[in-house]
C-alpha cells in the first residue's frame, strides 16, 4: 500500500498562480518592490509619473477585486507608453483573475517582449500556461524565472518540481526537492513530496528517510505516519507499519476507512486474523456496503476456518460485484470445507459460464465431484484442467485415483505414470500407483513401487506397511 499525498501535489498545481498572483505583485521589475499594502484605496495612491499612477492604480483595484477597472487603468498606462511592460502586466493580471486566460496570454507575451528579463511575469505566464494545461510551457517559464531571479527562490522550485511530478518526469521532479529541501530544510512538507516522489522511482529507503525527517519536524501529522507505513509495506517490514498506523490512528482516530483496511491487512500478513477482523470490522459498522472491508474480513474468517461466516462474507461480495470470479470460486472451496459439494459444484459452474478458459476451476469442481463420490463427472473436469495445464503433475495423481475408484486400472497406471514422470520425486505417486498395481495383481510391479516410496522418504509409514505386506503376498505366492 501506499498512502499517498497526491491531493497535496495537486493542490499545490491548482494554487501555483495564487502564489505568484493572488499576491499580486506589482508587476515588472521596476514596480516589484511597492509596498502595495499601504495602497487600501484608489485615492490613496500616490501620483508620480502618469503611467506609473495607472499601474499601481491597476494594481490595487486588482487587490480590491475591481477587475474590470483595473483592465481600464492598465488600458491607460498603454495609452500612455505602450512601450512600457508594466501596464501590459497588470492587465494580465486582471484578465486572469476574471479568468480571460486568452487574453492574459497575450499580455505577458506582450509584456516579456517588452522586457524580456522580468522574472515575475514568466511566474505568472506560468500560471495561465497550467490553467490552458499547457504544462511543459509552464516548466518553460519557470526555468527562465528560477535563471532571471536574483536568489534562488523554494517556491518556483516547488511549482517546477509539481509540474514535472504532474508530467511523471519524477527524476526531474527529485532533482528539484533536492535543491528545495536545502534551500528550505525545515519544512515538513517538503520530505511528504519528496517521498511521494521516492516512492514513484520505488526508491523506498530514501523515501523512509524523509518520511523519518518529516516527523522529526511534526510528530503529530497522522498522514505522514500513514506514508511512512506505506514504505514500509513496500520494504516488506510489516510490523514497522503497523506501529506506524497505530500511532497514526491514535493522533487521529477519525480517518477514512482505508486507513483501517489497511491496518486490518498488515494484520493478515502477520497471521493476526482477529486483530484484523476488528478493523475490518469497524469499517462495515459505518460502511455497510464497503466491499473492500469484505474481501478483508472474508480473509481472515477463512484463515480462521469460520467457513459458515466466509460464505456469509462472499455472498455479500457477489451481491456488490454479482461476476466477481475471485468470490464464486472461494465461496465454493469453503462449501467443499463443510462437505456442501453441490454448493461448490454450484459455484465452480457459475466460474465457467463468466470465464470459460479458466485455468483451475475444472481442477477445483473436479475436486468437488471427486469428493461428493461422482468420479465420472471428476474425471472429465480433471481431464479438461489437464488440457489447459498439461504439465500439472497433482491432477495426473488425482485423475489417476479417480479412474482407479472407476476400476479402470489401466488409464488410472497411464495418470499416474504421467505423475511420475514429471516429478519424479512423488511419493504419494508411487504409493498410489503401487496400490493400483496391487489392484491388478502386478504384486512384483507393486513392491517396486512402495520401495521407490519408501526410500524417498524412509519413515513413510504407509510404505512400509505396503512394503511388509507385499512381501508377504509374494512369499505366500
Amino acid at each position: 500500500m501506499r498512502i499517498a499525498r497526491k491531493k497535496i501535489l495537486v493542490a499545490t498545481l491548482i494554487l501555483i498562480s495564487a502564489i505568484y498572483i493572488g499576491t499580486c505583485p506589482t508587476s515588472a521589475t521596476e514596480y516589484k518592490n511597492n509596498n502595495l499594502s499601504k495602497i487600501t484605496k484608489p485615492k490613496e495612491v500616490v501620483k508620480t509619473s502618469t503611467q506609473e499612477y495607472y499601474i499601481l492604480l491597476a494594481i490595487n483595484q486588482i487587490n480590491a477585486g475591481q477587475y474590470k477597472e483595473a483592465i481600464a487603468s492598465a488600458n491607460q498606462a498603454i495609452k500612455l507608453n505602450p512601450k512600457n511592460n508594466g501596464g501590459y502586466y497588470a492587465r494580465g493580471l486582471a484578465k486572469f483573475k476574471m479568468q480571460d486566460f486568452k487574453g492574459a496570454l497575450a499580455d505577458y507575451d506582450k509584456s516579456i517582449l517588452l522586457d524580456p528579463k522580468d522574472p515575475t511575469v514568466y511566474l505568472n505566464r506560468s500560471g495561465v500556461k497550467i490553467q490552458n494545461k499547457d504544462y511543459k510551457g509552464a516548466i518553460s517559464d519557470l526555468n527562465k524565472a528560477i535563471e532571471l531571479s536574483p536568489q534562488p527562490d523554494a517556491e518556483i522550485y516547488i511549482a517546477r518540481a509539481t509540474l514535472k511530478y504532474t508530467l511523471k518526469d519524477y527524476n526531474g521532479a527529485l532533482a528539484d526537492y533536492n535543491k528545495i529541501t536545502k534551500l528550505v530544510p525545515d519544512v515538513e512538507e517538503n520530505y511528504l513530496f519528496k517521498a511521494q516522489i521516492e516512492n514513484e522511482i520505488k526508491d523506498y529507503n530514501n523515501a523512509l528517510k524523509d518520511l523519518d525527517k518529516a516527523i522529526e519536524l511534526n510528530s503529530q501529522d497522522y498522514s505522514a505516519y500513514n506514508m511512512r507505513s506505506g514504505a514500509k509495506i513496500l520494504l516488506n517490514d510489516y510490523k514497522g507499519a503497523l506501529d506506524d498506523l497505530n500511532k497514526s490512528i491514535t493522533i487521529n482516530p477519525n480517518q477514512e476507512a482505508n486507513v483501517y483496511i489497511t491496518r486490518g491487512s498488515i494484520q493478515l500478513e502477520l497471521n493476526n486474523n482477529k486483530a484484523a477482523l476488528d478493523n475490518f470490522n469497524k469499517v462495515i459498522k459505518t460502511q455497510p456496503d464497503y466491499i473492500d472491508a469484505y474481501r478483508g474480513r472474508v480473509s481472515a474468517e477463512y484463515n480462521l476456518q469460520e467457513y459458515k461466516k466466509a460464505i456469509s462474507d462472499y455472498s455479500k461480495i457477489i451481491e456488490l460485484v454479482p461476476n466477481d470470479i475471485n468470490a464464486y470460486s472461494c465461496r465454493g472451496i469453503s462449501y467443499m470445507f463443510i462437505k456442501k459439494y453441490k454448493n461448490s459444484i454450484d459455484d465452480f459452474t457459475k466460474v465457467m459460464a463468466i470465464e470459460p478458459n479458466n485455468k483451475n476451476i475444472y481442477y477445483l469442481r473436479g475436486s468437488a465431484y471427486f469428493y461428493s463420490k461422482n468420479y465420472k463427472s471428476a474425471v472429465a473436469d480433471f481431464e479438461k484442467h489437464l488440457i489447459l495445464n498439461p504439465t500439472d503433475g497433482d491432477i495426473y495423481g488425482q485423475l489417476g485415483a479417480a479412474k482407479g475408484l472407476l476400476k479402470d486400472y489401466k488409464g488410472s497406471l497411464e495418470a499416474f505414470n504421467k505423475a511420475i514422470e514429471l516429478n519424479p520425486n512423488d511419493v504419494k505417486g508411487y504409493i498410489s500407483r503401487g496400490f493400483i498395481k496391487e489392484q491388478s495383481e502386478d504384486y512384483k510391479g507393486a513392491l517396486e513401487d512402495y520401495s521407490k516410496a519408501l526410500t524417498i522418504e524412509p519413515n513413510n509409514k504407509s510404505a512400509k506397511d505396503s512394503v511388509k505386506s507385499m512381501q508377504k503376498k509374494l512369499t505366500q505366492k
